[in-house]
Order: structure tokens, then C-alpha cells, then sequence
């Protein structure tokens, strides 16, 4: 069932809690070696987004980043 939900995880009728039940957590994505270097921790941000489904939120929150 897996495999078929990460085929179809646009379909807006596939709830998101099941559309990325398998995705890394932020903390595996956000390793230490990430962390260290701006670029790598950007392009990070942007694969928890686009290939992930994390809210961008959800990533400043865990990160500490806040903007207005």
C-alpha cells in the first residue's frame, strides 16, 4: 500500500497524514552535518517541502527560524 500512496501523493483525496507516512522525521533530515553548512541546510529545507510534504512552519519551528 505504500508504494501505491507514494505513486498518487498529489491526489488531494489521499489525506496528507497518509501521503507521507513514511517520510523521514525533521530531526533525521536535519542531521548535525546539515546544520553546519547554510547551503546544504537550505536545499534540505527545500526536499522537506517539496519531497516530504512538511509545512514550511513545521521546519522554522524545528529549526528555529522565524520570520514575519
Amino acid at each position: 500500500m505504500t508504494e501505491h500512496i507514494k505513486k498518487h501523493k498529489d491526489i488531494p483525496e489521499i489525506p496528507r497524514s497518509l501521503r507521507f507516512a513514511n517520510r523521514p522525521s525533521l530531526e533525521k533530515i536535519f542531521n548535525e552535518t546539515t546544520l553546519r553548512n547554510n547551503k546544504e541546510r537550505d536545499c534540505a529545507i527545500v526536499r522537506a517541502v517539496e519531497e516530504y510534504g512538511y509545512r514550511q512552519r513545521e521546519i522554522a519551528d524545528h529549526l528555529g527560524m522565524y520570520f514575519t
